[in-house]
């Protein structure tokens, strides 16, 4: 199955991944019906410590299941609530061994135990508060938003709550301590979880790090980010001391995410969303956030806490203006927030992205300390202030409309905003708007829509869905989405490009209208088309504006990769990106590096980089890594790896300097298993595509791998009895390279029908590939399997196949390449002896018939026998080689239970021959000899 992921969403490598990045804690999730007694042995077995990220008697299921009491907003959303709660209830928390890494015990216990679907690191997200000079000494963002007209009529309400999840908050504040929701249920400081909420003494606080620090209720943390975060939303107001808070009368619950002895990381964050959506709080504010890979534990505890009616509310990231999405704010159902001074300016700190729906003040905000009395204006800023002042805006709108959802909350508070887009000429149609309190007043949610894109698709101009686009092409964009609040008429959808530095668009059916929008509907938006005018690899952003009546305004970014040159393909076990210009796992550009590697679904990637690499009669050599172009690569594109055939890629070497360069023409030809198999191949075809003869042509793959969490560690070495035994003679080589505690390994295999060819696989150390010079490229591509390192280290390899002797004009000598990933040496040898020989052809249809084929080996001819019932009025025999291409086609003659094909012009070697009517297909193999 080839996967052709969608280019908005295309994903750029996460590469830093070192151990600092981690918590000593993984998350596991076992798969659905797993017996609870069987988890239950396998964690104590482990003597490690856990914990379920739902406890089990603060689960909905168990309070329905008991009689107990249920808030009245769960109940009217029961089914969905339930929904969401199911994966989380098998979700764990597992505090690791000392000295345990993360990524290798989630690779150990994902290998020993066929239970756990899902293992995967906990990393620990940053307080998104940056120092910087001094900037300002006297705060504005209350007037700035309006806050002073909005409490002349409207305080807020004291029974919504907002929950600060944070490094922790100094309780006792003179200004904060009246500002405290207690959790009646509880008995403070008394060692004991009063209420079954699987907390202890959770009554003015929740310390997340009790069963390290032993205070349950204590959430002071030296770290005074948490404490001033929560005065900008809740510093009580109208009490004659300090600073007055965004929230007013609506009151606030500290929750301490961060452990005492460490300071500037948010460790049990996503815990903390979990503890709000338990307790039924109205809003959570998350001012922290890290670039990271999505996580689909992270992504359930989002989608608990909205079907239990919180908004969550996180800061968008300081990205320092460029468009990397952090988490938890690029995650679905999350407010994300970008920051402006208190003169409505972008700051040179905040994320500008597509995940950025509104904007707040943060820096010079004033914030109060983890002194009793102390104020000041913060004189460093970052989204972690923005985020707080947007969360009491919702806090409010939330204690003024009450029934509003979480979702329909966020679509509502979004839009009470301001525009800001004169003062920020560079970000003019990119930056949302400033949140204005005031609007809560003026503007009702019954009288608006609130439209979110879901789904982006693209299409060539036939109407063919597309994720890949050539400069010159127009592309049809239609957009999925849903309507949240009001219903509305006569809305006019325009679509323009955000980016004003982008000159890569053109924008040619620019308008959409709608007549009638009903509230709550799903609908589609568009169809809009543009062309592409120039060649941009980078993400950019176009933009749809949203006209109604009453002058009713609003708008959404689309993030998108003009002229990306990278595909990807995969199924459910194995994943890789393949570029046009010869790349394998990742395209690299500048500073971009655009692609998926050559990954395991379940095990990560394990390639730095990889490449084409050709020589010819051991004296010139180009490469797709190594030339002299500002990309690497000395390939010209002949044909991407586009539709139609879109799992074929075909280059020449035109790009090499005229001393290097040989004159040919290479394609590729990716197949992917469609069934959840670990392995995929490449056909790579090359054609003399000069008027010379060429000599001694070799070509394949460099592949630098970084197998497990230790690439300097690595060690690699050839599997001569993962080759199967074939009744005709085959060149042949597999090499396997993994980590050095054995729980990953990744397997290379080269193949050519022809004993005449020779099989390529050399095996390099980290001072040869740090100094891969061209004479040692061309030994590599020379030396058969002779060149082999032996030991653990940073390790590369480079396999393919050599053809010896001559290669005339517009000839073309073929092999394949079989890649592959598993958890151990045994599972990766059987998946080469079960696959290596095999083409695409057997898996056509999985639920195909044989066709008996006699004789087999075959020399002149082939009979060809039909199972009974077998309908051969409109049949059509085909044959194809081994790596799928066709090579014989006919019809069937009619009135016997078989047929001859006759095969003299077929070369020796394996075949599958198919045939297939209207309702069969029929399968067979045999070797031509």
């Amino acid at each position: 199955m080839c996967v052709l992921i969608i280019l908005f969403l295309m994903v750029i490598q996460f590469e830093s991944n070192s151990e600092s990045n981690f918590s000593n804690r993984i998350y596991i999730r076992f798969k659905p019906g797993t017996q609870e007694e069987i988890i239950t042995a396998y964690l104590q077995s482990e003597k490690i410590k856990f914990q379920r990220l739902i406890p089990i008697e603060s689960s909905v299921r168990f309070k329905f299941q008991n009689f107990k009491k249920i808030d009245n907003y769960t109940l009217s959303n029961l089914s969905k609530v339930l929904e969401a709660e199911e994966p989380l209830l098998r979700t764990f928390s597992i505090e690791l061994p000392n000295g345990a890494e993360p990524t290798k015990f989630c690779e150990r216990i994902k290998r020993e135990n066929p239970s756990i679907e899902i293992a995967e690191p906990i990393y620990l997200d940053e307080p998104l508060g940056i120092p910087n000079d001094p900037y300002a000494n006297q705060q504005t963002m209350l007037a700035t938003i309006k806050a002073f007209h909005t409490w002349d009529v409207f305080l807020g309400d004291t029974n919504v709550v907002i929950g600060i999840v944070d490094t922790g908050i100094f309780q006792n504040h003179e200004d904060l301590e009246n500002s405290i929701a207690p959790n009646w249920g509880e008995i403070p400081d008394n060692g004991i979880d009063d209420d079954a909420n699987g907390y202890v003494d959770d009554f003015r606080g929740c310390n997340l790090a009790y069963s390290t620090e032993g205070k349950g209720g204590d959430t002071y943390h030296s770290n005074e980010h948490g404490t001033s975060v929560a005065g900008i939303v809740g510093a009580t107001t109208n009490n004659g001391k300090g600073i007055a808070g965004v929230a007013n009368k609506c009151r606030i619950f500290p929750i301490k995410a961060s452990k005492i002895v460490t300071l500037q990381s948010i460790d049990y964050g996503y815990q903390g969303i979990l503890y709000a959506a338990i307790r039924g709080f109205n809003v959570v504010n998350c001012s922290w956030g890290k670039i990271k890979p999505f996580s689909p534990i992270d992504q359930s505890i989002i989608d608990y806490a909205v079907s239990r009616g919180v908004v969550v509310v996180a800061a968008g990231g300081n990205g320092n203006n460029s468009s990397s999405v952090w988490y938890p704010a690029g995650y679905k159902g999350v407010l994300a927030v970008g920051e402006v001074n208190q003169s409505d300016y972008v700051t040179g700190t905040t994320t500008m992205n597509e995940t950025i729906r509104i904007m707040a003040p943060g820096i010079g905000n004033w914030i109060i300390t983890n002194k009793q009395a102390e104020y000041k204006a913060s004189s460093f800023g970052g989204t972690s202030f923005s985020a707080p002042v947007v969360a009491g805006v919702v806090a409010m709108a939330r204690s003024k409309y009450p029934s509003l959802g979480p979702l329909e909350t966020i679509e509502y508070v979004r839009q009470l905003a301001d525009n800001i887009s004169d003062a920020n000429p560079s970000f003019e149609l990119m930056v949302p708007g400033r949140v204005n309190m005031e609007k809560i007043l003026q503007i009702s949610p019954s009288s608006i829509p609130g439209i979110f894109p879901k789904q982006v698709k693209t299409y060539r101009t036939n109407s063919i869905p597309e994720e890949r686009f050539l400069v010159g092409d127009t592309v049809v964009l239609r957009i999925d989405a849903k309507n949240y609040l009001a219903s509305a008429q006569n809305l006019r959808f325009v679509l323009s490009v955000a980016d004003i530095f982008d000159n890569s668009l053109e924008i040619i059916d620019s308008e959409s209208d709608l007549p009638n929008l009903a509230a709550g509907a799903d609908f589609e938006i568009g169809p809009f088309s543009f062309r592409i005018k120039e060649e941009n690899l980078n993400r950019t952003f176009l933009r749809v504006d949203i006209l109604g009546e009453n002058v009713y305004k609003d708008f959404f970014l689309v993030p998108f990769v003009p002229t990306t040159v990278v595909s990807n393909f995969g199924n459910d076990s194995i994943m890789l990106s393949i570029s046009d210009k010869g790349t394998l796992g990742f395209y690299s550009s500048g500073e971009s590096k655009i692609g998926v590697g050559v990954q395991h679904t379940k095990l990560g990637n394990q390639l730095f980089k990889g490449g084409l690499v050709v020589s010819e009669d051991s004296n010139r050599v180009v490469s797709a890594l190594f030339g002299l172009n500002p990309d690497g690569s000395d390939f010209k594109i002949v044909k991407p790896f586009m539709n139609p055939n879109a799992e074929v890629g075909i280059v020449n070497d035109d790009l090499a300097t005229e001393l290097e360069k040989i004159g040919l023409e290479i394609q590729q030809n990716v197949y992917i298993p469609p069934r959840n198999e670990s392995y995929f191949k490449i056909a790579i075809s090359v054609k003399n595509i000069s008027k010379q003869v060429k000599k001694n042509v070799s070509l394949g793959y460099y592949l630098d791998w970084d197998v497990g969490s230790n690439s300097d560690s690595n060690r690699t070495y050839l599997v001569p009895e993962a080759i199967p035994e074939t009744i005709i003679p085959i060149a042949a080589a597999v090499q396997f390279t993994e980590s050095s505690d054995s729980s990953v390994v990744v397997g290379v295999g080269v193949l050519s029908e022809s004993a005449s060819n020779q099989p390529q696989s050399a095996a390099l150390n980290s001072a040869v590939r740090t100094n891969f010079s061209k004479d040692k490229q061309i030994l590599a591509l020379n030396s058969g399997t002779s060149w082999q390192f032996n030991g653990f280290d940073d390790v590369a390899n480079v396999c393919g196949m050599k053809f010896p002797g001559e290669l005339s004009p517009d000839e073309t000598k073929t092999f394949i390449m079989m890649f592959s990933i598993e958890r151990n040496r045994e599972s990766l040898k059987n998946i080469f002896l079960r696959n290596i020989l095999k083409s695409g052809v057997e898996s056509i249809n999985p639920g195909f018939l044989n066709l008996e084929v006699y004789p087999n080996p075959a020399q002149d001819k082939l009979e060809l026998t039909f199972p009974n019932g077998f309908d051969r009025s409109d049949c059509k025999i085909e044959i194809f080689n081994s790596i799928g291409e066709l090579v014989l086609e006919e019809k069937l003659i009619l009135g016997n239970d078989y047929c001859e094909i006759l095969l003299p012009t077929l070369p020796d070697g394996i075949y599958f021959v198919k045939a297939k009517n209207r309702q069969l297909v029929l399968v067979g193999k045999f070797v031509k000899m």
